[in-house]
């Protein structure tokens, strides 16, 4: 079939599209994948987890770090500075499952 789109396994961690459709790169089906991470993991996630009563601490930590950086993102996008294919490049790069924007 040739749907698999990287033999070396070795670089494979299970978060990462490493297949492709007849009719989807494996690019096109990452990018999927973490614009559905990005809806998912919204505002409304914020307020009904059970992460943030089990790990407070935590949770706040992580909270001061990423607010500043999806603020930075939504301004971007809303100032059309860069699009959201930039942004799915960008975590890809990085390695990032999904930062995303929504």
């Amino acid at each position: 079939m040739g749907l698999v789109a990287n033999n070396d396994f070795t670089k494979y961690d299970g978060l990462h599209a490493n297949l492709r459709t007849k009719h989807l790169s494996n690019e096109e089906v990452a990018y999927i994948t973490w614009e559905m991470n990005a809806r998912y993991y919204d505002y409304e996630w914020l307020r009904y987890n059970k992460v943030r009563r089990l790990y407070p601490r935590w949770f706040a930590k992580e909270m001061l770090r990423l607010a500043p950086f999806y603020a930075q993102r939504k301004l971007a996008l809303a100032l059309r500075l860069r699009t959201r294919q930039d942004f799915f490049r960008e975590d890809l790069e990085r390695g990032e499952l999904c930062k995303g924007v929504t």
